[in-house]
């Protein structure tokens, strides 16, 4: 009897070993979140719709394997409007890979940028900057210890010498889990379906927002709603975010990587709001404030020349209103543009595209260009009173005591 059990627990048990074996070769070969770097195949692992909810995890190994010789960086409106893949990208700045996160600050851009330049050359940055995530930015190291120990220096420069830790940590995390066994069979379906969340150079592929926009049929989400006003109203540029910028300026210099900085354009909708909220005046000064980093002497030995671009103004592309079935083509939202409006952002910075759109900024022309934007504001609003009006219409029906 006692041999009897013996066997029965040993074939068990054996089989409980082949199951856990079997269980761990599909989290490798699936390779669900990126992390082992494992061959993509069509039809078996190629989709990763992990991207949407391990973004911090996947584009810390990938953009390495990628060795970009030009980064995105970025929240979601470069996520989701640049694409790396763009034939507006020249031969010589190839390959380009999107390196954006989606809702977090230029600190966050720093730490990755510091981590693939420690790594690789690069040769360009395109940086998109957005006014709401300077307003009362939170302190970044809510990300938590795995963020920091991921990447390949620390902040002040020092490499990272947990990082070959904290790898084999991602590795056996990822391998012997049941959460990963849960993300390979999602991912083995969605590669059958055709049809995910997916990453490819770092873009965004049918991302859920995109899948949204879809099931309401294409039309035009605006959010100068409460959401959009509460993120404007009475908040404060970061003296962080600002450094972090600065810090992310000096970094190219110090390594002679070019640098194009851009900020982003948002849709009329959006710019009325920062008026009504009273935000306008700290909305010119941040970008002041963009201009003096940009504009400050490179240190000694630097040959390195720093872009600002300004794209939020009234212009054809962000006064656009609705079609008829609600669709528009230049935004998706009246914070993220389309990728149509992002390859001619794309073609504008590197010297194409349409020459009305944006504008260089330095400090000899800075003040002609927020005159310059204020008058569009007063044509739009003659032009298009509705729209201009129905913006203040809701913020007075949010806040009564608004006159």
């Amino acid at each position: 009897m006692d041999e009897y059990f013996r066997c029965f627990l040993t074939k068990w048990a054996l089989a409980g070993v082949i199951f856990i074996a079997l269980l761990v070769a599909l989290n490798v070969m699936v390779d669900p979140y990126m992390v082992i770097g494992v061959p993509r195949v069509a039809g078996f692992n190629a989709r990763k719709p992990s991207i949407e909810t391990h973004t911090y995890l996947l584009k810390a190994y990938d953009v390495l394997r990628a060795d970009p010789r030009t980064v995105l960086l970025g929240t979601s409106t470069v996520g989701l409007g640049i694409d790396a893949n763009d034939a507006a990208w020249p031969s010589k700045d190839r390959p380009v890979y999107n390196l954006s996160i989606q809702g977090r600050g230029p600190y966050t851009a720093f730490r990755y940028l510091q981590h693939i330049a420690s790594r690789t050359d690069l040769d360009l940055v395109v940086m998109g900057l957005d006014f709401n995530f300077f307003l009362d930015a939170p302190d970044p190291v809510e990300l938590g210890p795995e963020f920091e120990q991921r990447l390949a220096v620390l902040p002040d420069g020092q490499v990272n010498t947990r990082q070959a830790w904290q790898r084999i940590r991602d590795v056996l995390q990822t391998t012997f889990s049941l959460d990963t066994v849960s993300e390979s069979v999602v991912t083995l379906s969605a590669n059958v379906r055709g049809e995910s969340p997916n990453i490819v150079a770092g873009n965004w592929e049918n991302s859920g927002y995109f899948r949204f926009i879809a099931q309401t049929g294409g039309r035009y989400v605006s959010l100068w709603d409460r959401r959009i006003i509460d993120l404007y109203r009475g908040k404060q540029v970061s003296p962080k975010a600002m450094e972090s910028v600065k810090a992310i300026i000096h970094l190219c210099e110090t390594r002679r990587i070019r640098l194009i900085l851009f900020i982003s354009p948002i849709h009329a909708d959006e710019l009325e709001v920062l008026d009504v909220v009273g935000s306008w005046k700290n909305f010119e000064d941040w970008k002041r404030g963009l201009v003096a980093l940009a504009s400050e002497r490179p240190p000694a030995g630097s040959d390195v020349t720093v872009s600002l671009w300004d794209f939020s103004e009234y212009d054809a592309y962000s006064t656009e209103s609705p079609s008829e079935d609600a669709t528009m083509r230049w935004f998706r939202d009246s914070s993220h543009y389309s990728r149509e409006l992002g390859r001619v952002i794309v073609q504008r910075i590197l010297g194409g595209g349409d020459v009305h759109f944006g504008s260089l900024l330095s400090l000899e022309t800075l003040d002609a260009r927020l005159l310059d934007i204020q008058r569009q504001r007063d044509l739009y609003r003659k032009e298009k009173p509705h729209e201009s009006q129905r913006v203040r219409d809701l913020y007075k029906s949010m806040y009564a005591d608004v006159q």
